[in-house]
């Protein structure tokens, strides 16, 4: 049997991804020209990707919480349940924003709570990952 990753190392490396990603994902949040005038001037650009990032980039922690628990899980020989995380999230960010925006007329913030939503569903279920001891069991 490994290891379970309920060890400090496993969950200091979570919480570390969490506080770096979700560091860089306030501080876009509180100021957003900062990363988008790199990309444009554009008055309409600005003001649609700070009703983005004010949405989603505090969410960025999720992500960074959930890609290492994903990754230690894949490390330990078991991808099913972060490959079912990741189709989670793709399929609520692009289909359900989808049928927001398209369909209900949700505009940005619609589509940027959807991405959000997607982000913490992400990391919810790669923290069910985490604590399962059947993920951690060595096949026999």
């Amino acid at each position: 049997m490994t290891n379970p990753p309920q060890g400090s190392f496993n969950w200091t490396s979570a919480f570390g991804g969490l506080t770096l990603t979700g560091t860089i994902g306030l501080i876009v949040a509180l100021y957003p020209p900062l990363w988008l005038t790199l990309f444009s001037h554009d008055a309409d650009v600005l003001r649609e990707g700070t009703t983005y990032l004010r949405i989603v980039a505090p969410a960025y922690a999720a992500l960074g919480f959930g890609f290492v628990i994903a990754f230690a899980a894949q490390g330990a020989g078991h991808v099913l349940w972060p490959f079912i995380a990741s189709a989670a999230r793709v399929l609520l960010a692009a289909g359900c924003g989808w049928i927001a925006v398209g369909r209900f007329g949700a505009g940005m913030a619609g589509l940027a709570s959807m991405v959000t939503a997607s982000l913490v569903a992400y990391a919810a279920i790669c923290t069910i990952v985490m604590v399962s001891p059947a993920v951690w069991r060595r096949a026999r």
